[in-house]
């Protein structure tokens, strides 16, 4: 009672100084004090805590090295066995894994699920959803962004997702500010395909449908995706990737979703409603021109 924590120290109960004079099973507590605290018992007796040296600069490449081939060792069998990517013959949430894979030069299996076979599929997969990864030992992997990382680990020139805590705090913001951007244009998009899950009718049963649809998007358009363009451009700037030099498995997730807003996929959406963003689109281009991602468009093509 009375103490307060602050600094960590451990103490140790020394049997030889309790008033009872009973056999005590030396243990080692953790006590939690500052230096206005009242002093310990006179039967603990405060004991320093260990030091410990700092890994040297020398040891992080291979550090990442480490970290790659255990995630390349995830990807790939022993016996050369690679993984499947099972998604829809759409990108979607999919293609941003396909280029990660790509650029981390990780070989796998492309599978397409055709819209057919989809009702068959989806009772078979972990949570009736897909994209689904598939490792060479059976493990199934869900959840796009959980894909992501780990091809961005599996990089072995450590560029895509770096093994140190600051690179990687500074990708993971960057991969929940593109979140927030997906998840601030899903109602909009949502609301033209299942009105219900919003509390409007089914389209056909819904006589101003198309007006709030078309609001809702053109509103969009209009403040919300300058706002998130230019989070992404204070980054990016006019000539550098989000966080400097170097392609990360964040500049793929951001570029996935600001290429959306060009390719007119939605109505109210128009195709060239990027244009007017020239740092936005010199950005696309960046990515697109980096040499692994010119390769897998290529081959895609």
């Amino acid at each position: 009672r009375g103490w307060n924590t602050d600094q960590t120290l451990l103490g140790s109960i020394d049997a030889s100084r309790t008033s009872t004079k009973q056999a005590v099973h030396p243990k080692i507590l953790l006590l939690s004090i500052n230096q206005n605290s009242i002093p310990p018992p006179p039967h603990f007796r405060v004991v320093a805590p260990p030091t410990y040296s700092r890994a040297p600069d020398s040891s992080t490449c291979n550090n990442r090295k480490m970290s790659a081939e255990a995630a390349r060792k995830l990807l790939i069998g022993d016996d050369g066995a690679v993984c499947k990517l099972e998604y829809f013959d759409i990108e979607g949430v999919a293609e941003q894994v396909r280029i990660a894979f790509s650029v981390a030069d990780v070989p796998f299996e492309d599978v397409r699920v055709a819209w057919s076979d989809w009702g068959s599929k989806k009772p078979t997969t972990k949570y009736g959803q897909l994209p689904q990864l598939i490792l060479p030992d059976g493990t199934i992997v869900t959840q796009s962004e959980a894909m992501l990382r780990l091809a961005g680990a599996a990089d072995k020139q450590g560029k895509l997702y770096p093994d140190d805590a600051k690179s990687r705090l500074e990708i993971d913001q960057l991969l929940g500010l593109v979140g927030d951007f997906a998840r601030a244009w899903r109602p909009c998009l949502y609301i033209g395909m299942r009105p219900q899950a919003f509390g409007h009718p089914e389209k056909k049963d819904w006589a101003d449908a198309d007006k709030t649809i078309e609001k809702l998007r053109t509103e969009f358009i209009k403040n919300e995706l300058p706002r998130y363009l230019e989070y992404f451009a204070e980054k990016h700037g006019k000539d550098k990737f989000l966080t400097g030099d170097d392609l990360t498995i964040a500049d793929i997730a951001v570029y996935m979703q600001i290429r959306y807003f060009t390719r007119g996929i939605a109505d109210y959406a128009p195709k060239d409603c990027v244009d007017k963003y020239p740092d936005s689109i010199a950005y696309l281009k960046r990515v697109e021109e980096h040499p692994k991602v010119a390769e897998y468009k290529k081959n895609k093509a």
